[in-house]
């Protein structure tokens, strides 16, 4: 037993030393991996310090330093890590080091100048004068004298390390030179201010002049030198929130085309700018005036303290007259038309907005008047334009329904007694059978310009009932229809005449046009054009309102007419009253001398009727006989007539 033991002794010591030599071996192996791993984790952070640097260095070059320097002739730069917690840097480009400040070996030296407050504190550094700011700086350093010096700390997020760098730019040249050099950019600094100064002075005044300009502009008229509308209101609503009293006014010039066309442009600029030189010597200094238009003026009258208030009407008189004396253009004599249009202030109600609107009537209203030329705004003025806008919109819809009827009001022979005739008149029942008289429309269809669209409407229905009449009924009564002067001298008249008279097989006979004289005078020579043709279709003519117009006998025998109706203002008080007899006397005689018949309109009495016949009228038409009627009943009527005089 004791042999076994034994050799049992060198196996394990044989497998003690195997063991120690595995242990060796996975120490070196594993020892070998740390030392490759570390490598590795080395190699890594250099290659991202690597990297960071490249970028710092991309972004500080390009970014930094040369938008904000030029003309470069010396350039150094320094770069250095450092922990915040310490107070030692580690260069990492040591190129320049010595000129940043540093005493000793830059990786092992303690920082001792401003580059280390740069670091530390975080904020960037810029000298102009080496001696005083960098008193710390090495031998080297101010030996060179450099002009300008930049520190700048930078972070790089990843490592918390600070960067720091130093830059220098600018040539290396002497410090005396360098101190008059800062002497001459001081001075160049401080003209380059006074220039500053002067220029800014002046855009202040440019600008001044522009809003001083635009002031003028806005406010004024340029021929003139006057107010303009702009300023004129202004001005009005000044007054009124101090509670002014007086009027305004708007004066209109006519006219002023006639003038042009016959002395010339400059002829209608002076009547303007010594109208308003006129006008301004008539006004008080409380008082304004404006040019407003091409022709027109606006007057802001204010009477002063010891003036009368019931004296302001005459003051609107005294400017009208005053714009109305003749002017003198090459030695004649030139009038114009004068309009004006005014309203009172009132205190306690007046606004800019109602007595502009209020002038602006007024003038309307004097501008359609043929007797005021002056006219004073009052609330009736105001409602019969409201009226006649209302009646203008219904006009539109009236005409498109078609909703116009034709009445007809028989005439006779005093001869036979028998009804040889009519005239159409128009009606126009309105909502809730409410009738608006033609009197109250047609003027304002006419102004509006829609009579045509009736006038249409008319002659085609009086067409077709008198064709109807005589194929139907065998009545062939005469037709009078109205035509006022725009359409006697529109150039579409005559086709749809024709075409109506064509196409409802209307003998031509039947019908018969009524027009005023005054219609005839506006144009002369287009009237008789059409009353030519109208005869020559076999239609009849006669003047409407005859006595009543402006028709001279000189062109009465011209005029292709056929009758003449005497108006009815004269028959009414004929029976007591010798100068209508008279009147009625002479047309009638005129009439027979022309070779026309005669018809006298408004019998409505029997001695209208004996009157009539004793002055040998030919033809009657009123109440006595009988009133307009619609078709059916004027039918009916003609069927059972008897003409009487008992």
């Amino acid at each position: 037993m004791t042999s076994a033991r034994f050799t049992n002794k060198p196996r394990l010591a044989a497998l003690l030393s195997i063991l120690g030599v595995l242990s060796v071996l996975f120490a070196v192996v594993l020892g070998m991996s740390l030392h490759y791993q570390e490598n590795n984790l080395r190699q890594e952070t250099l290659s991202r310090l690597d990297a960071d640097f490249s970028m710092i260095d991309y972004a500080v070059r390009d970014q930094l330093l040369k938008r904000n320097y030029k003309n470069t002739e010396d350039f150094l730069e320094t770069w250095a890590r450092s922990s915040p917690a310490v107070t030692r840097m580690k260069g990492l480009a040591p190129n320049g080091f010595e000129i940043a400040g540093f005493e000793g070996h830059p990786t092992t030296g303690e920082t001792k100048t401003v580059a280390h407050r740069v670091v530390h504190d975080g904020r960037v550094l810029l000298t102009l004068d080496v001696e005083i700011d960098l008193g710390q700086a090495s031998a080297r350093m101010r030996e060179f004298k450099r002009l300008l010096i930049i520190l700048y700390p930078l972070v790089v997020g990843s490592l918390g390390w600070f960067l720091w760098e130093v830059v220098r730019r600018s040539a290396i040249v002497p410090m005396e030179f360098a101190q008059s050099e800062l002497q001459r950019y001081h001075e160049h600094l401080e003209q380059t201010i006074l220039d500053r100064t002067h220029e800014l002075e002046r855009e202040v005044e440019q600008h001044a002049q522009a809003d001083r300009k635009v002031q003028q502009l806005a406010y004024f008229d340029q021929f003139t030198g006057m107010l303009n509308e702009t300023g004129y209101i202004e001005r009005l609503r000044d007054c009124l929130e101090h509670d002014c009293s007086g009027l305004v006014a708007t004066i209109e010039l006519g006219g002023i085309g006639d003038i042009i066309g016959t002395f010339g442009l400059e002829a209608s600029e002076l009547i303007i700018y010594e109208t308003g030189t006129r006008l301004s010597k008539s006004l008080n200094e409380t008082s304004i005036l404006a040019r407003v238009g091409q022709r027109q003026f606006k007057v802001l009258y204010v009477p002063d303290r010891n003036e009368d208030f019931s004296q302001l009407e005459g003051v609107a008189y005294r400017l009208f007259h005053t714009v109305q004396e003749p002017f003198d253009l090459m030695g004649a004599d030139v009038y114009v038309n004068v309009f004006m249009g005014v309203s009172h202030i009132n205190v306690e109600t007046s606004t800019v907005k109602h007595l502009l609107t209020e002038m602006e009537i007024a003038l309307h209203e004097s501008l359609q008047s043929p007797s005021s030329n002056v006219v004073f705004f009052r609330n009736s003025i105001q409602e019969r334009m409201m009226r006649s806008t209302q009646i203008v919109s219904w006009l539109h819809v009236a005409i498109e329904r078609g909703v116009f009827k034709l009445f007809y009001q028989p005439q006779i022979d005093f001869k036979s007694g028998a009804i040889i005739g009519c005239e159409a008149l128009i009606r126009w029942p309105a909502n809730d059978e409410n009738w608006i008289s033609p009197a109250e429309f047609i003027p304002i269809a006419e102004k509006a310009g829609l009579i045509e669209d009736i006038t249409v409407w008319t002659v085609g229905e009086a067409c077709r009932a008198g064709a109807s009449w005589a194929r139907d009924h065998g009545l062939k009564l005469r037709i009078g229809i109205n035509i006022s002067a725009h359409e006697m001298a529109s150039s579409d008249f005559l086709i749809y005449v024709d075409k109506f008279i064509t196409e409802t097989r209307i003998d031509p006979a039947q019908v018969e046009f009524e027009i005023t004289e005054t219609a005839l005078m506006q144009d002369i020579g287009v009237a008789t054009q059409n009353l030519i043709k109208i005869r020559d279709m076999g239609a009849s003519v006669a003047i409407d309102d005859f006595g009543t117009g402006q028709a001279s006998l000189a062109y009465l025998k011209s005029f292709p007419i056929d009758r003449l109706k005497i108006d009815q203002s004269f028959v009414r008080g004929a029976p007591g009253n010798a100068t209508d007899q008279a009147i009625i006397t002479s047309v009638v005689k005129l009439a027979h001398s022309l070779d026309l018949s005669v018809i006298a309109e408004g019998a409505e009495e029997l001695e209208h009727m004996r009157l009539l016949k004793d002055l040998e009228c030919d033809e009657v038409q009123g109440y006595f006989i009988g009133r307009p009627m619609p078709e059916r009943e004027f039918l009916e009527f003609c069927k059972t007539y008897t003409f009487t005089m008992a």
